[in-house]
């Protein structure tokens, strides 16, 4: 299971997938991607990190905020701005795992850093404060349908049938993820 390389290759977040393109050129300063897990939001991020640097391998920051609870990952952020000389692209997965005081050390960089993109995604929406909110646009990320999933999975495989792939995908929740290690498992199985 690899991640998409290309935009086209996301499937099933075709809004969000519109919505991060045609801000591609004139990057806004933060993005939060909101949406369940294993929906494509950490994979959009790389995209379009790579996509604002206009760079085609990954020269930007991928800080899992769940190590730690966050406040070392924002000290580090703050280290990262403060010696920015081109512009720079930092994504902040499971955001919603910083406390109190790393949300709060994270507004000053969120507002005051010109050459800096910020990119927070999150499972909970409820769990960034309302003045982080503010500072980003939102980007909407769907649980994938279903037959989008089934359809996907078809596209993948000749040696399973409609019924069993049928069953994964609407055993996955919406989670394409959970999908494609199922997928890769009962493949193993079959054979």
């Amino acid at each position: 299971m690899t991640r998409p390389t290309r935009f086209d290759e996301v499937v099933g977040q075709e809004g969000a997938v519109t919505l991060l393109l045609k801000t591609a050129r004139k990057p806004l300063p933060a993005y939060l991607l909101v949406g369940p897990p294993s929906t494509g939001k950490t994979s959009c991020a790389r995209l379009f990190a790579r996509a604002i640097l206009g760079e085609e391998k990954e020269t930007f920051n991928l800080i899992d905020v769940n190590c730690g609870r966050g406040l070392e990952a924002v000290r580090y952020v703050r280290d990262l701005v403060a010696h920015v000389s081109d512009r720079r692209v930092i994504i902040l997965e499971e955001a919603q795992q910083l406390t109190g005081a790393g949300f709060t050390q994270l507004l000053g960089p969120l507002e005051d850093s010109p050459k800096t993109h910020f990119i927070l995604t999150t499972t909970n929406i409820d769990g960034i404060p309302a003045a982080v909110q503010s500072r980003c646009l939102r980007v909407n990320f769907l649980p994938i349908p279903a037959r989008v999933i089934f359809d996907y999975m078809k596209s993948m495989t000749t040696t399973l049938d409609a019924t069993t792939l049928k069953r994964i995908a609407l055993d996955a929740k919406g989670s394409m993820r959970d999908a494609l290690i199922a997928l890769e498992g009962t493949e193993v199985l079959a054979t």
